[in-house]
């Protein structure tokens, strides 16, 4: 079939597992993580005892593929180490597809490592293109169990946390600059847009406004933007963010008199946080 309506009705069942698989992939990405955003036990590993690790409850993806482990959790279990040798486990999701009934499972597993008197490796797992159907078969690495002779380590976290949309977007943070400037942060990155009126007379290299950002916030370099002057080609203003302040200025070298009602003025200065 070259063409399918997916959500749309065909007198028929005809929506797939891997239908939605594709439709997953593409609004979340075709990766393995963790969400980040569901209210559960994201998937923690615990060492109930030297020869069983507990995994909570928690919701992932797989190469499209949703899967979830209930409030029960599930139990595992870890074969016990060698005396004098140390070994990495691993914990896994694996999925699986029945090749002649085209069932499809997942399940959690224990991948037994190679005990060794040196640095132990991960052992090998099976990565399988499950995503475009050309796999039947692939394992998504949750966490590492480290041994040490007998004794067992603390799990350490292998995946990746997918953070909700809700999340993402209250990592954008807003805040007034004075009462001339907004400053947006995104991660390491802030964005100050510049958006007055300025009125009067703009002396030759006169600093217009000169404010401290919010607390916590400087540049890791001095910045600069250009600002522009609406029905005033001739004003020549920049803003400067320099640390933990930023200031416009007139960078023109004589004196420009505005209108009685002023002049919109409006720009921006990009730079990395320190």
């Amino acid at each position: 079939m070259g063409i399918e309506l997916v959500t749309g009705f065909t007198g028929k069942a005809h929506i797939s597992s891997l239908d939605v698989a594709k439709f997953n992939a593409g609004a979340l990405g075709p990766g393995e993580y963790v969400f980040a955003g569901v209210k559960d036990d994201k998937l923690k590993a615990t060492m109930a005892s030297s020869n069983k690790v507990h995994i909570s409850s928690g919701n992932a993806m797989m190469q499209g593929r949703h899967f979830w482990v209930d409030a029960a959790g599930v139990d595992l279990t870890v074969q016990t180490g060698t005396q004098g040798q140390k070994r990495n486990d691993l914990v896994v999701a694996r999925y699986a597809k029945n090749a002649s009934t085209g069932v499809e499972s997942v399940s959690l597993v224990v991948i037994k490592g190679t005990p060794t008197t040196g640095t132990p490796a991960d052992p090998s797992y099976t990565r399988g293109d499950i995503l475009n159907g050309n796999a039947l078969t692939n394992d998504m690495p949750l966490w590492r169990i480290p041994l040490n002779g007998i004794t067992v380590g603390t799990p350490v976290q292998l995946f990746q946390e997918f953070t909700s949309a809700k999340d993402a977007w209250n990592s954008v943070s807003q805040a007034a600059v004075g009462n001339w400037a907004t400053l947006q942060t995104y991660g390491k990155i802030a964005v100050l847009d510049v958006e007055l009126i300025i009125t009067g007379t703009m002396q030759p290299w006169q600093t217009l406004e000169n404010s401290e950002l919010p607390t916590g916030i400087a540049a890791a370099k001095t910045a600069f933007g250009v600002v522009a002057v609406e029905s005033y080609g001739e004003a020549t203003l920049d803003v400067v963010v320099e640390g933990s302040r930023a200031f416009l200025r007139n960078r023109g070298a004589s004196a420009i008199t505005m209108s009685q009602k002023g002049a919109y003025a409006h720009g921006q200065a990009v730079f990395f946080l320190a």
